[in-house]
């Protein structure tokens, strides 16, 4: 079962996906019309040239008359002719080489990822060569703000896919993980917090703040203190909205926490959690055997890199790299996550120990077989039937993996790993 579907999130794809994306089969189209896309790029800038230049003329030919207003105003309206058509020009370049759709044509022969961009020209690669794909939600005051795509291929780095709508960011990184886990292309999908800049005038007042936080006004102030919360504003103090926004999205679980136990300090309050902390029961035994199976598998990661290290497959080095890489940070934030986002790397990790089980056993069974093939050439009949019965062993664990747990999978990595 899929990682996201394990935590419980929905993983069907169905319209609407929000303005600026749609999909299409096996295709995620950011500008679906690229015409009027285009055409926007030009004609937005050029239509509001005139006005600055209207204005002005205006005034002129109110102080000075007709005489000196006209001129003035073929005067500024070139000018401000020239500037809108070198920033249409600007627009249209950038609007051109954006990329248009991503195509994922998994029944082609060969298997190829296609990116293509508003003016035509396309980059084709092997599902192989991509070496994973991010998909990063971007979250601020409590909702999904902007979702970021980054596919990084072999010999070319990251390419970054135009902004779209951040609420579909789950959705689209399963949909992604469906087509692309057939080719052992790693999906992620992260969620970051981000600050928006909000102008100080804008910041919250201190009724709104106690209102949020569930306190006396006369109680903001020490909490705010207690919490970090960056204050301004001249005549009247004013908190800023990020460090004072504890709801609306799963990653401001630690902060609705440290919210709890401020305002426990600072009223004196000694009456249970509130329920939405009894509703998550202590996880941190699952937490420690999740860290623990990731620890294993991060291991198998590293030993195969350094095995692999002596080929010149550097996309196969790549790939081993990135899914480590998201081994390591999974385990970083382990610690720290919310129950629900724990137990979505649980699941991740889970299905990725029978992966990396599977991947291991694999490795080492290639590498017998073509033992096998050089002590059948040399005549050496016991290294032979050496090989042959650990090729079967190999063959025994690939099978007993289907019905182990977790915890032998991560034993049969363990032993593997040392043979490698």
């Amino acid at each position: 079962m899929h990682p996201l579907v394990a935590a419980g999130l929905d993983r069907s794809l169905q319209p609407p996906y929000g303005e600026g994306m749609k999909v299409e089969a096996a295709r995620l189209d950011f500008v679906p019309r690229p015409i009027l896309e285009l055409a926007g790029a030009l004609a937005v800038p050029l239509i509001l040239a005139p006005l600055p230049a209207g204005a002005i003329a205006l005034v002129v030919l109110a102080r000075f008359g007709l005489s000196a207003a006209w001129p003035t105003f073929l005067l500024l309206a070139g000018l401000g002719f020239l500037t809108a058509l070198f920033v249409a020009g600007t627009g249209f370049r950038d609007t051109l080489g954006s990329l248009r759709h991503v195509e994922i044509r998994s029944s082609a022969d060969p298997p190829e990822v296609v990116f293509r961009s508003v003016r035509g020209t396309e980059r084709r690669v092997r599902p192989a060569d991509v070496q994973a794909v991010g998909v990063i939600e971007e979250v601020a005051l409590g909702a999904s703000v902007n979702t970021k795509i980054v596919f990084t291929l072999a010999g070319f780095g990251p390419l970054e896919c135009p902004d779209v709508p951040g609420e579909r960011a789950v959705e689209v990184a399963a949909w992604l993980s469906d087509r692309l886990s057939p080719f052992a292309v790693g999906v992620r999908h992260k969620a970051v917090l981000k600050e928006r800049r909000v102008p100080v005038e804008n910041w919250y007042p201190l009724p709104r703040v106690a209102a949020l936080w569930g306190v006396p006004p006369e109680s903001v102030d020490d909490m705010a203190a207690r919490l970090g919360v960056r204050t301004g504003g001249e005549s009247v103090q004013l908190y800023r909205p990020d460090d004072v926004y504890v709801d609306g999205h799963d990653l401001y679980f630690r902060r609705r926490a440290e919210v709890e136990a401020a305002r426990a300090a600072v009223l004196g309050d000694d009456r249970p959690p509130p329920p939405w902390l009894d509703a998550y029961p202590d996880d941190s035994a699952e937490r420690e055997a999740t860290s623990d199976l990731i620890g294993i598998v991060i291991a198998c990661y590293d030993q195969r890199i350094r095995a692999a290290r002596d080929t010149d497959d550097q996309q196969h080095l790549g790939q081993l790299g990135a899914r480590a890489e998201e081994c390591r940070e999974d385990r970083e934030q382990l610690a720290e996550a919310s129950p629900v986002r724990a137990a979505a790397i649980t699941a991740a990790s889970t299905v990725r120990v029978y992966e990396a089980a599977r991947e291991v056993i694999e490795v080492i069974a290639a590498r017998h077989e073509k033992q096998m093939a050089a002590a059948r050439r040399e005549g050496d009949r016991q290294r032979h039937r050496e090989l042959r019965a650990r090729m079967a062993e190999c063959e025994e664990d690939l099978k007993r993996l289907a019905e182990a747990s977790p915890e032998r999978a991560a034993a049969i990595i363990a032993d593997y790993t040392t043979r490698l």
